[in-house]
């Protein structure tokens, strides 16, 4: 379809000439393939546009219902037209007529691609329309409402999903994917991340219990348990959030709670006999994590790859490969959780050879396991630049250069070299972003506060020097921009107070300053 106005007016002229030859026509009998074009058209123009086209068709139907009972032609261009008429009438009142359920679908579909604020209303307002046209709304056409609705950012999503699938439960025509379109909205707006899991976990026992009773219409596939473990992951996280409360043991509680439901929920999935893939897994060791960040334990990394064993014989018996969201997962836990930074280092190696290709995340989290642990500064930084030489240019972005500068900060106190190195890497960095203009290579608070905090242990003789002009960089790339990244917080402010502490004498003002 080009724009459908200019394209069907060029066809509605055509069609209207009596001189008009076969292949114009044809043209238009190609036209009975528009209920399966009408999603592309939105897709590709917008909702507008696919209302323009049904606009479009109703004036050709109507000026075809007036020429096929027009009888004020001449015999010789009434035998003419009437030839045409029959070869265009064919099937013309099921599939061309504006009015029919199979358009309104159509428009419907059109509209459960779109993203846009106010589609759920607009999707509302045409099953209303079709309601009050008498053209009774099939299961199709509620799914499409129900889609529309699951992906509404507003308030009313969760709600409307709920009153549609009560509505089609007593109707008895309630399908899988209008059980799917209900989890989604619990998935992408709960208010209350737990609650929203176990009124999933309800639906997705619901569906359970109307197959096993000899309901196939409602059989839940990959999709149902997938975004429901994926609820439980959400409200793992959304409890971490309160770890520095004085609920901390009942924050670990909720955690082991998320994690036990994802996996009684993997298990019923391979009981029923549904297949998992690769996001089922990644949600349920994501509840993992969540739970060994968590576990006061020296050794948690060693609780973590004891529990994990489990899923991977599970992914291996269901011929599921791990994707780069999973190794960033594990990589993450044994970098924080005590592990030894060569596991890591051999970790990041074992998914390239298994042809999973690694990005900033998985560096930078390398990186970081050796920053965090107990080997000579000289071997950190040593291994640090390793890594940070193994990351193709394109990942190098803020996160994996302030892992660097992290690790020349353990090396900062026993050579001058490591926090004018810090600065010249930070400095590439800024430049890379002045040249591209990308927001990857974009200068954070943390990036300025890493350098400081080099410049602070430096035993430079303008070490205190540096970090100020350092802090003073921060404050006017924040007074350029007004970016919340680059506020300054905190950490800037305590990194600067040390280095004004560390130089602070009674031959000197700086205590005063600090």
């Amino acid at each position: 379809f080009q724009s459908s106005d200019d394209r069907f007016s060029i066809l509605y002229s055509s069609s209207c000439d009596d001189e008009c030859d076969d292949t114009s026509m044809t043209q238009v009998i190609d036209f009975s393939h528009f209920n399966r074009s009408l999603g592309q058209v939105a897709s590709s123009y917008g909702n507008e546009e696919a209302r323009s086209v049904i606009e479009s068709m109703e004036r050709m139907y109507t000026h075809y219902q007036s020429m096929k009972n027009s009888t004020s032609v001449r015999s010789k261009r009434k035998r003419r037209l009437k030839r045409k008429k029959e070869s265009f009438f064919v099937g013309v009142d099921v599939i061309l007529e504006p009015t029919s359920v199979h358009l309104y679908n159509a428009l419907l579909k059109s509209y459960a691609k779109s993203r846009d604020d106010d589609v759920a209303l607009q999707a509302e307002a045409i099953l209303y329309t079709m309601q009050q046209n008498e053209k009774h709304p099939n299961i199709e056409s509620y799914n499409c409402v129900l889609e529309c609705w699951s992906n509404y950012r507003g308030e009313d999503r969760v709600l409307r999903t709920q009153e549609l699938l009560s509505f089609l439960e007593k109707s008895g025509i309630a399908t899988t994917q209008s059980y799917n379109s209900v989890i989604l909205s619990y998935l992408r707006g709960s208010t209350n991340a737990t609650r929203g899991a176990i009124f999933a976990t309800d639906i997705l026992d619901r569906m359970e219990s109307f197959y096993l009773s000899g309901k196939d219409d409602v059989m839940p596939n990959s999709l149902s348990y997938t975004a429901t473990i994926t609820c439980w992951a959400n409200a793992a996280s959304t409890a971490s959030r309160y770890s520095q409360s004085l609920y901390r043991h009942r924050v670990r509680k909720q955690i082991k709670e998320c994690l036990n439901q994802s996996l009684t929920l993997l298990h019923r999935m391979n009981q029923l006999g549904v297949q998992p893939n690769v996001r089922t897994y990644t949600s349920v060791v994501q509840c993992l994590a969540w739970k060994v960040r968590y576990n006061s334990r020296s050794d948690a990394h060693v609780d973590f790859i004891r529990q994990f064993q489990p899923i991977l014989q599970s992914m291996k018996r269901n011929q599921v490969k791990p994707n780069a969201v999973m190794y960033g997962i594990i990589l993450d836990v044994l970098g924080k959780c005590g592990a030894h930074p060569r596991q890591c280092d051999l970790f990041l190696k074992t998914m390239i050879r298994n042809e999973v290709y690694p990005n900033s995340f998985h560096f930078a989290s390398t990186i970081n396991s050796f920053v965090n642990s107990n080997l000579s500064e000289h071997d950190i930084v040593k291994h640090a630049f390793r890594l940070f030489n193994m990351c193709p240019p394109e990942y190098r972005n803020n996160v994996v250069h302030t892992s660097v500068i992290n690790a020349l900060a353990k090396l900062a106190s026993i050579d001058k070299l490591a926090a004018k190195n810090a600065t010249v890497l930070h400095n590439s960095m800024i430049s890379s972003y002045n040249r591209t203009q990308l927001v990857d290579f974009k200068p954070t608070t943390l990036s300025f506060s890493s350098v400081i905090n080099c410049w602070s242990k430096s035993k430079s003789k303008n070490s205190l020097e540096m970090a100020r002009m350092t802090y003073n960089d921060l404050e006017r790339w924040y007074m350029k921009t007004r970016d919340p990244e680059l506020f300054v917080d905190t950490v800037a402010t305590n990194a600067l107070m040390d280095a004004l502490a560390r130089s602070a004498s009674k031959h000197n003002n700086l205590a005063l300053e600090c």
